[in-house]
C-alpha cells in the first residue's frame, strides 16, 4: 500500500492507484484527460473491467493546503439491456463507495460535511475529505459496453512548502 498520508499530487495519485490495487474487484486503474478514459492503440494496455479512472480537475492552492477536486469514475462491462446496465451501475456503485470508505478509515483524514470547513481549526489533520460526494450514473459509456458511476470529490491536502518548510534561506 502506498504512503497513506499523501502531501503533494503525485503522492495522492499513488494513494488512489494502491487502494485500487488493494481492491479485490478492481482490474485496472488509470488516471489521466477524460479523453484517456481507454486507449485502444497499440503498445498501450487495454482496460479490463471493472475499471477505475481517476480525472484530476483542479486544485485550489491555499497557504499551507492544496484543495484537489477529482472525478472517479468506476466502470464494469455490461450488455446494452436495461438489467445489464443496473447490475454494471450497482457493482459500479458499490467499489465506489469502497474506496470512499478506504479514505475515510484512515487516521489521516478528517471529514467535513456540506457547508463545514475546519481545516484552520485547532485540529492537528494531514487532509479533509468533503461530504457528501456526488456521484451520477453512466450508461453505455464507450463502444464497449460499460456502465457506472462518476463521482466528484474535494480532498485537501496539507501543502509540504508553507512558509515554515519554503526552501529558501
Amino acid at each position: 500500500m502506498a504512503q497513506l498520508r499523501p502531501r503533494s499530487y503525485k503522492e495522492l495519485i499513488q494513494l488512489f492507484q494502491s487502494i485500487c490495487d488493494d481492491l479485490i474487484p478492481v482490474k485496472f486503474f488509470n488516471w489521466g484527460e477524460v479523453e484517456d478514459i481507454e486507449i485502444n492503440e497499440p503498445g498501450f494496455t487495454e482496460a479490463q473491467y471493472p475499471y477505475v479512472f481517476l480525472n484530476p480537475t483542479s486544485v485550489s492552492i491555499i497557504q499551507g493546503w492544496n484543495s484537489y477536486t477529482i472525478n472517479l469514475f468506476v466502470f464494469e462491462l455490461c450488455d446494452r439491456d436495461r438489467t445489464s446496465i443496473l447490475e454494471a451501475q450497482d457493482t459500479s456503485l458499490q467499489i465506489l463507495q469502497d474506496i470512499l470508505s478506504k479514505i475515510k478509515m484512515t487516521g489521516w483524514v478528517s471529514y467535513t460535511e456540506a457547508g463545514v470547513n475546519n481545516i484552520y481549526g485547532g485540529s492537528r489533520v494531514d487532509a479533509t475529505f468533503d461530504y457528501p460526494v456526488n456521484a451520477i450514473p453512466i450508461m453505455d459509456f464507450n463502444k464497449n459496453g460499460a456502465a457506472g458511476w462518476q463521482a466528484t470529490l474535494t480532498i485537501t491536502l496539507k501543502n509540504p512548502l508553507d512558509l515554515q518548510n519554503a526552501p529558501y534561506e
